[in-house]
């Protein structure tokens, strides 16, 4: 994303993709028009626990949960969209043997999971058809000879991936009055299969987030100098280069001299537990070809007291090698104001100064708790609601060896 990528380079390997993979998809996601008996591009197909399956509550006692195909969202060229139920040939299609031809490279894995999930294996998270047809487009990807345009192109793909997924709700209320029915995100914070789920398009998801990260990768080339990375901080403080990318956790700043920062930003983990190093094999699968290393991640897992001890142990750190009278700053989301004490707390007793705390407020959050005191009729809610913060907040510290 900092490199500069020539944006017609970039927007014609795109332009290859679509080309080479239209025929294809085309075969396996389209649908007869049912007004009109034109062949029309599948937008959604929507799955639903079978009768035996809906009164199941825990997964425990679930065993293997199937699901039927109740719906077909699609674009007709003569007639708009429209929604339908499928017919057996829709069905036909969607029960294919696809993994059967899959790439070498596409080896189920076991996913490593802190909570309970109807998914155990990696395939689990995805329909067998969009699964093979992810692995057709991530194909037509690899054969990119220019390696800048071959990695951002990859970004593209790993940024589809969880709306090509199982993973994403849906709600009955249609943004257009011939559609019933549209997708929402993902919002459990863990590999949740929803009980009725959509398995979208993956090719129109590829191709808006192509036009996400084109817009992004068209301002980046404007504001963003000319690169040039080195692989060592021996290299990047002699001048070789003006970047240096290390994917590790942040046992690597001990690897940098002492008092030779002049500015840290850094997002840490939020106080509540959110599991960011096991949700990231939905991309490590693909990228990376490579499991999470749980030992590294700092999460609120055992207790608080654990938390603040890592935390405070990662500012004392940073502490050490941000020159004097330099700053930090913490990017920073929390919904109740009990939990800013922590990530207050922690540099402070590393030995940094808060000097200031700007807020990048929104108007409203779907966590958890706020769609519980938001609901119709919550008793607790007028005395609840006072309590939440909304947004992102950006607290910067001072390195001082004392007050003045």
């Amino acid at each position: 994303m900092i490199s500069y990528v020539d944006l017609r380079d970039f927007e014609d390997a795109f332009k290859n993709i679509l080309e080479n993979v239209k025929k294809i998809f085309k075969e396996n996601y389209s649908t007869k028009c049912k007004k009109c008996g034109a062949k029309s591009e599948v937008i959604h197909f929507r799955w639903e626990r079978q009768e035996k399956d809906i009164k199941i509550k825990r997964l425990k006692d679930a065993g293997e949960i199937n699901r039927n195909l109740v719906s077909i969202t699609y674009k007709c060229e003569n007639c708009g969209y429209g929604s339908d139920k499928p017919e057996k040939y829709d069905i036909d299609v969607s029960t294919q043997p696809y993994l059967n031809n899959s790439p070498k490279y596409l080896i189920n894995k076991k996913l490593q999971l802190k909570h309970s999930s109807e998914a155990k294996d990696y395939f689990d998270l995805f329909t067998p058809r969009n699964l093979f047809f992810l692995s057709v487009i991530y194909d037509e990807i690899n054969k990119i000879s220019v390696s800048k345009i071959k990695d951002l192109m990859r970004l593209v793909f790993s940024s589809c991936l969880t709306q090509s997924s199982k993973l994403i709700m849906y709600t009955e209320k249609g943004i257009r009055p011939e559609v019933s029915e549209r997708s929402k995100s993902w919002i459990a914070t863990r590999f949740h299969i929803q009980r009725n789920y959509l398995e979208k398009n993956p090719l129109i998801n590829f191709k808006n987030s192509f036009e996400t990260v084109f817009k992004a990768k068209k301002e980046s080339n404007n504001l963003i100098e000319d690169c040039i990375f080195v692989d060592t901080f021996e290299d990047l403080f002699k001048g070789k280069g003006n970047v240096l990318i290390i994917n590790d956790s942040v046992d690597y700043i001990n690897d940098i001299p002492p008092e030779s920062i002049d500015y840290v930003i850094t997002d840490p983990p939020f106080v509540k537990d959110v599991n960011y190093i096991e949700l990231s094999q939905l991309w490590l699968f693909w990228l990376f070809n490579k499991d999470p290393d749980f030992e590294k991640e700092i999460r609120c897992k055992e207790s608080m007291d654990n938390y603040k001890k890592q935390m405070i142990n990662v500012f004392e750190k940073i502490k050490k090698v941000l020159k004097k009278d330099k700053y930090l700053t913490v990017t920073y989301r929390a919904d109740e104001p009990k939990m800013w004490d922590t990530m207050i707390q922690c540099p402070t007793e590393a030995g940094f100064y808060l000097t200031k705390i700007v807020p990048h407020a929104i108007g409203h959050s779907i966590g958890a708790r706020y769609r519980q005191l938001m609901a119709k009729g919550t008793p607790d809610m007028a005395e609840e609601k006072h309590k939440l913060i909304l947004g992102y907040f950006y607290l910067t510290f001072n390195k001082k060896e004392q007050l003045t």
